[in-house]
Formats: structure tokens, sequence, C-alpha cells
């Protein structure tokens, strides 16, 4: 079982932060969903962060093994925001530096709103965003068209 069975934020946030190179961890404000291995080995995570009721959320993601990755637990990453906290958008921030999690932002649809340029000391930085619409990884939407279909009829 690879589906998020953790939500644990003082477990999973400061593990998270210190893999994605993001200093200390101060959890208010946050919540987290990740899956964590039988000896307590946390495998991935994803922090939500900056939440706006019925606008916008941050996600943050941290991933020490990807074959934990599941499309299963994808789709729960994504139905928590746009489901539970019903928000407009999903949003990423990402260093140009981070090719990996840029190219991966990038192939979960994410869609580029803007580039900052010398945002970070070390890199631009790439403001990513995906609408429900556009969430290919909800049951029951492929690629948002049933849901398209379901909102013209």
């Amino acid at each position: 079982m690879t589906e998020p069975n953790c939500t644990e934020i003082s477990y999973l946030g400061p593990w998270a932060w210190k893999l994605m190179g993001q200093g200390d961890f101060h959890p208010h404000g946050k919540s987290c969903m990740g899956y964590v291995n039988d000896a307590g080995d946390p495998k991935w995570a994803v922090i939500y962060d900056d939440y706006e009721p019925g606008g916008s959320i941050q996600m943050h993601v941290a991933i020490s093994d990807r074959k934990y990755v599941t499309r299963r637990a994808i789709s729960t990453v994504f139905e928590y925001p746009f489901y539970q906290l019903g928000v407009k958008k999903v949003l990423g921030f990402v260093n140009s530096e981070n090719a990996n999690a840029l190219s991966m932002d990038l192939r979960l649809g994410f869609k580029v709103e803007t580039v900052i340029k010398d945002a970070y000391d070390r890199g631009d930085m790439y403001i990513l965003s995906m609408t429900q619409e556009q969430c290919r990884w909800l049951r029951g939407i492929k690629h948002g068209q049933e849901r398209q279909a379901a909102t013209a009829a």
C-alpha cells in the first residue's frame, strides 16, 4: 500500500522541508499528507500552505523514493485541495535550478503562470498553477473533459 497513510505535520513537515532544502519548518497554517513505510521512513510528502478559501493553495512536494508514488496517491493529493477545500487553483513555486521538480510538475499538468527572474539566490522562480478543470488526476474526470461536459449540460 502506497496511498497516503500519514497526515502528522510534526513528523512529515520537518522531513519534507529538509529534503526540499527549505531550512526550519514552521507548521502553523500548514497541512500535509504522505506515505511512511513500516520502518517509519517517509517516502513522499505533500505540504499544503497559504490556503486562501475559495481561491488557491500552495503545494510543496518532497519525494525520497518515486516507486511509492502511485496514480491513486497522486489523485488523493489533488482531491484534497479541489474537492475538500474547494480551491480554484493549486500553486507551485519552483526554482529554475531544480530541473527535476519543474519537469515533474509540468508532467503532472501544472501550467507556467509566470517566471520571476533572479527571485532566488541562484535561479529564477517559476510560478505554476493548476485548476480543477485542468487536473487529470481527479477520479471520474479524464483531462477535465467530463467535468466540462457536465457543466455545459
